[in-house]
């Protein structure tokens, strides 16, 4: 069974970075603290496990600021104002609060093959609760811009990531992905060079020098124009 955790659920359908896997028949965990959309995903996503409350460093209560209608509830009080000053109703709510390690043992979830953190602005403070120790999602997905812009703002948590065992991946212009090194298997060929290595993790496994097409130099426009090789490659 393939198994997901997302934090900062928010809808069911529309805005669900999850949807599409449990279409695909994954199962998972659903971890929201706004709770009329919690009682949406009980409804709409059978199957999976919600919990309602908010991820946070570890069990308390937090004041959780909704924005109705929008899906920029945040446990992040400025971002809750950034909302106010841009015309949208906030309401607050007192939610009980846990780490996403505690959750994850108390559903039984030892293995994650893939997690989102999407809490608009609280990433730092769902991050000082996940150690990504015992329990080490293989995909991990983290908003990386402030709310409503095109602002970064890993810094401030990226550290948390990398520096146990995560290689950065890729950005999408929201968010940032990661794959744990013992998953990191990689195929990376450099054009230049003639050469294509094997990676796993950090670890070089192979390299190999290749024949490029006739025209090799620059990015590939269309099939036949001799800048990539032709046919399918295989791996064994």
């Amino acid at each position: 069974q393939l198994t997901f955790v997302d934090v900062g659920a928010n809808e069911p359908r529309h805005l669900s970075i999850t949807a599409a896997l449990h279409d695909m028949g994954w199962r998972g965990l659903l971890i929201e603290a706004d709770p009329e959309l919690a009682e949406q995903l009980r409804i709409h996503r059978p199957g999976d496990t919600v919990v309602q409350m908010a991820a946070a460093a570890g069990p308390g209560t937090l004041t959780f600021f909704r924005v109705p209608g929008t899906g920029l509830g945040t446990l992040d009080a400025d971002e809750a104002e950034v909302a106010r000053s841009r015309g949208f109703e906030v309401d607050e709510v007192s939610v009980p609060t846990d780490s996403v390690d505690a959750i994850m043992g108390e559903h039984g979830i030892d293995t994650v093959h893939f997690m989102s953190v999407d809490v608009e602005g609280a990433e730092s403070i769902v991050l000082q609760g996940l150690s990504l120790e015992s329990v080490r999602p293989w995909v991990l997905c983290v908003e990386a811009v402030l709310p409503g812009t095109t602002t970064p703002s890993h810094s401030e948590w990226e550290e948390r990531i990398t520096g146990r065992g995560y290689r950065f991946a890729a950005f999408d212009g929201v968010n940032r992905w990661y794959v744990a090194d013992e998953h990191a298997d990689l195929v990376e060929v450099f054009k230049s060079a003639r050469r294509l290595e094997l990676w796993r993790g950090r670890k070089l496994l192979a390299a190999y020098l290749v024949a490029l097409g006739f025209a090799p130099t620059g990015h590939k426009e269309r099939e036949g124009d001799g800048r990539t090789p032709e046919g399918e490659p295989e791996i064994h």
